[in-house]
């Protein structure tokens, strides 16, 4: 990582260290979530984001000396596309685990003009 600026590639060694940190959320966001159960699933959303926010504390100051200060924002976003693609995974294993479907279906209360079965979780 601190040899891409020397190379004069700094972007592109921000990329793929990027893609590596998010390889890294991805693993652990995917093991914790193989472990989930219904009552866990706002843990698994805190262990995310507790996860996330450790590697952007330890990241800066990494960041900061061998790119540039500004070249914090672009791994934060990348790191926020990864978060955006595990939240939405445990919000579907949460949706599946309690059959929301089934229970958020049409309902005799439910006027024509509210679509109330097509519902989104």
């Amino acid at each position: 990582m601190k040899l891409f600026p020397f190379l004069k590639i700094a972007d592109e060694g921000l990329l793929k260290y990027a893609d590596y940190l998010c390889n890294v959320i991805a693993v652990r966001a995917e093991a914790d979530l193989r472990g989930g159960r219904p009552s866990s699933y706002v843990e698994l959303f805190t262990k995310l984001f507790e996860h996330i926010a450790n590697v952007v504390d330890a990241q800066e100051p990494i960041i900061d000396t061998h790119y540039s200060p500004g070249k914090m924002l672009f791994l934060v976003q990348q790191l926020q596309k990864e978060c955006d693609v595990r939240a939405r995974r445990i919000a579907e294993a949460f949706k599946t685990e309690i059959h929301f479907q089934e229970k958020v279906g049409p309902s005799p209360d439910c006027q024509s003009a509210v679509p109330c079965a097509n519902f989104r979780f």
